[in-house]
């Protein structure tokens, strides 16, 4: 009843908000023409949708798995998780389905596209947890932030958006645990300098808020399974940089997870 209620809601709101495929741009039709999409967001075109859930069944050439359980991760993390929970490989291809939809989730304000992502993405950290027998209940999740001019530029913090989604999915409290100094893009560095911008422009908040209070990080974080949420991973460097930082709180895991990823890295 609940689920239907959501659904109803959503449709109505979709009805003042005519909703674009992510990847294509087509117009789409506010009400669904056929069956009642799983997630209950619209997002993709037909076409565009199948696509999409071919994109997810690709495997990695060199371990075999799709982008969910791609044990091809970079060194430093696996001595803290054996994989990096995604729903799909990044290429630099403009033409890939899930390229584009990357681009309209960093640059354009789709609510629609970011709670969809967060649909598709909280399952596979719910059974991540459950394979390691870790409780949700135990668990903050956090994001790494976007730097506060792309921010005011683009109206948004995507990887903010899609750890509350997400939070919302998995019951599990979201916290903001870093903040950006002014540095560079990394999209637009090599390997080695993408390792030093994250070293010096990311860094650990002192407090936060909870629930309206004013807290100390250290109180939020310790003992607890941290979960850091990003877009996209490609070399690692911010990913190992929030890990690093968050590692002298005393979590009792920290768990890194990413929408898309490039497997070959």
């Amino acid at each position: 009843m609940k689920n239907k209620l959501k659904y109803l809601l959503n449709n109505i709101k979709r009805l003042f908000e005519v909703p674009f495929c992510a990847s294509c741009s087509i117009r789409l039709s506010p009400i669904p023409q056929n069956n009642i999409p799983t997630s209950g967001y619209i997002c993709f075109c037909s076409d565009c949708a199948a696509k999409w859930h071919m994109a997810k069944a690709k495997m990695c050439p060199e371990c075999s798995n799709i982008a969910e359980k791609c044990v091809c991760t970079p060194k430093f993390f696996k001595k803290h998780q054996d994989y990096i929970p995604s729903l799909c490989f990044y290429t630099s291809d403009s033409g890939n389905v899930p390229t584009k939809a990357l681009i309209t989730l960093k640059y354009r304000k789709n609510g629609e596209l970011l709670r969809f992502m967060a649909s598709e993405l909280a399952p596979k950290i719910r059974d991540y947890l459950q394979n390691n027998d870790i409780s949700p209940e135990n668990c903050i999740i956090t994001w790494l932030p976007r730097q506060k001019k792309n921010v005011q530029k683009f109206g948004f913090d995507q990887g903010e958006r899609l750890a509350f989604f997400m939070s919302k999915e998995l019951h599990i409290t979201s916290v903001s645990m870093f903040r950006r100094k002014v540095g560079k893009e990394q999209k637009r560095l090599d390997s080695a300098a993408r390792q030093m911008n994250a070293e010096s422009s990311l860094i650990l908040r002192k407090t936060t808020r909870i629930k309206g209070k004013r807290t100390n990080i250290a109180d939020v974080a310790e003992g607890k399974s941290i979960i850091i949420v990003d877009d996209i991973i490609t070399t690692g460097a911010t990913l190992r940089r929030g890990t690093l930082l968050a590692l002298p709180l005393k979590p009792k895991n920290i768990i890194c997870t990413t929408v898309a990823k490039n497997k070959h890295k």
